[in-house]
């Protein structure tokens, strides 16, 4: 099953991010998200409001959501060739929101048992702890009863038991539930993270999913989907970047010569790259997340003096 999950850019109003979205050429469906168990079948593009997730088939426009610790969640059905991605929080995950969504595939002719399900990287129990004392320790527990736990004094909140705990009492076989490993506050990459950044007013995590492009094995970075992939500030396309270009600039980034667009150093190696079509950006992937931030891009010289850099 084959996804995409993004860095980019989070504009302070929802009419305006999916203006801002680092894609190209495609037709994108995106949820308000506002914490509701509702899922919602969708045909055609838009921002559809009140909804937490979004359904369609093979056929359908991209779907996407945005988070920030919390878990997003990709169910996908072969036979019915339908799919579903949600944003489940703490809160939708108590109302019911894992439900809806396999009820939603199974309400349409796929078997609950060959259902395959991805959660995406989310705040894991490594550090969703609140005191014993906390206010809202009655509502987690009554929530999350599969996914909540005492350390000491702490309450811990493992979202990832809770939503498998909920997703096998519905059917579906543990075996064909997979996740991603990374917890966004403490994870490798500098994943965007409520609980890490405080108010994280510029940037979110994207999940995408395409239905031309889920069938195979999982591909963070596929040939397909950089199609879609464009320059956040031009929307010109993208495409990977040389490995000898790669190699070179994290030589420079050892030798703390390379400053972003955001005038910071670049400290972290790259796994790979994406240059923008004129040659002069490139935007990094690191932990096979491609990283589209206009301040996170870094400047190229032209190729040929690039490439004779010492």
């Amino acid at each position: 099953m084959k996804y995409l999950v993004v860095i980019a850019p989070r504009p302070g109003f929802v009419h305006e991010w999916v203006d801002a979205l680092p894609f190209r050429g495609v037709d994108v469906a995106a949820a308000e998200q506002i914490h509701s168990p509702a899922v919602l079948e969708v045909s055609s593009p838009g921002i559809y409001h009140d909804v937490d997730g979004l359904g369609s088939n093979d056929r359908g426009p991209l779907l996407v959501v945005r988070s920030a610790d919390c878990l997003p969640l990709l169910l996908r059905s072969f036979s019915s060739r339908e799919r579903v991605l949600v944003h489940a929080g703490r809160k939708g995950i108590a109302s019911g929101v894992v439900e809806r969504a396999v009820n939603f595939l199974v309400s349409r002719g796929a078997p609950a048992f060959e259902i395959q399900v991805w959660l995406g990287p989310h705040l894991k129990s490594c550090c969703y702890r609140f005191p014993g004392s906390h206010r809202l320790v009655g509502e987690i527990e009554r929530g999350a009863p599969l996914g909540v736990s005492h350390v000491g004094e702490e309450l811990v909140l493992d979202l990832e038991r809770e939503v498998r705990g909920r997703l096998v009492r519905a059917g579906l076989s543990p075996q064909r539930i997979f996740s991603d490993p990374r917890c966004t506050s403490c994870g490798p990459g500098r994943l965007p993270s409520h609980r890490r950044e405080g108010a994280l007013r510029s940037r979110v995590i994207l999940t995408i999913s395409d239905g031309r492009f889920l069938e195979g094995s999982t591909m963070a970075v596929d040939p397909q989907l950089l199609k879609i992939l464009a320059c956040p500030e031009t929307k010109e396309p993208v495409s990977l970047a040389a490995d000898e270009i790669i190699e070179k600039l994290n030589n420079l980034i050892e030798s703390k010569k390379v400053i972003n667009r955001g005038g910071e150093p670049v400290t972290d190696r790259m796994d790979a790259g994406l240059i923008r079509e004129d040659g002069k950006y490139l935007y990094p992937i690191r932990d096979d997340i491609p990283i589209m931030l206009i301040e996170e891009a870094i400047e190229l010289p032209p190729l040929n003096e690039f490439l004779n850099l010492p």
